[in-house]
């Protein structure tokens, strides 16, 4: 019964690239165990002195050393150093590298922000981001189309330029902020001063206790409406006193 018979390349390909995959997949792993354990634990102890941590930080320093050697003199290389004479595209992967790695970070710490400060399920927070998505897949075709006709540096620039200030805007959103109006500055106006925990007291006022949670109890002598405001956390409550009663 007559067999195929391997195919030599591909297989001195796989056996060739072996090397350069062990030692990048053991060098990354190494670094995420390390940076991993060198969190500062809740206590306020740090552990960057740890043995386990300066052990796994080292080895994950000699593994990615040794594959880039690796990459540099083996004929079938994961990462051929030829791919980065073009400054070009040398540029193109590092960008990518700094923006991919601050936009999944931000992604992270806002996905945390949104449910432990904001409160929204998982549910929720899933469907909050979900204007992202055509955004993204607008975005993607007009770089497509724009490389053929303006070249790639432009749009590099352009797209980091808009990465960075979309940064830098969604860090200033606060527990005060609404999905909607995004960062909203609390500017005192007439009438909420006796809902605004950040003012100071009025001569004649009268603070009373605050409750967590939907309701005030109201003063003596006042109409305070209950309800918590808008943009505004739970705090005492100021109470003014009624010019017809003096209470």
């Amino acid at each position: 019964m007559p067999t195929e018979a391997p195919d030599t390349g591909a297989v001195a390909a796989e056996r060739g690239a072996a090397p350069g995959a062990l030692t990048a997949t053991a060098g990354i792993a190494a670094l995420v165990y390390g940076l991993s354990n060198a969190a500062t634990t809740p206590d306020g102890v740090s552990h960057w002195g740890d043995t386990k941590v300066v052990a796994a930080l080292t080895a994950a320093a000699v593994l990615l050393t040794a594959f880039a050697v690796i990459e540099t003199r083996s004929r079938y290389a994961l990462l051929p150093m030829r791919l980065l004479r073009s400054r070009d595209r040398s540029g193109a992967f590092l960008i990518s590298l700094c923006i991919g790695t601050a936009i999944l970070g931000m992604f992270f710490f806002l996905t945390v922000f949104i449910q432990e400060v904001w409160g929204y399920s998982a549910l929720r927070t899933g469907v909050a981001y979900l204007p992202y998505v055509p955004v993204i897949l607008v975005m993607t075709v007009v770089a497509q189309r724009g490389v053929s006709r303006i070249g790639a540096r432009p749009l590099l620039i352009a797209g980091s330029a808009l990465a960075a200030g979309g940064m830098f805007w969604l860090s200033r959103i606060t527990e005060h902020s609404t999905y909607g109006q995004g960062r909203r500055a609390r500017v005192p106006r007439p009438g909420r001063r006796a809902a605004d925990p950040g003012l100071p007291p009025r001569a004649g006022d009268r603070v009373l206790p605050g409750l967590p949670g939907r309701g005030r109890h109201p003063g003596p002598g006042g109409d305070h409406r209950a309800g918590r405001h808008p943009g505004h956390a739970p705090g005492p409550v100021r109470h003014r006193p009624d010019v017809r009663t003096g209470r």
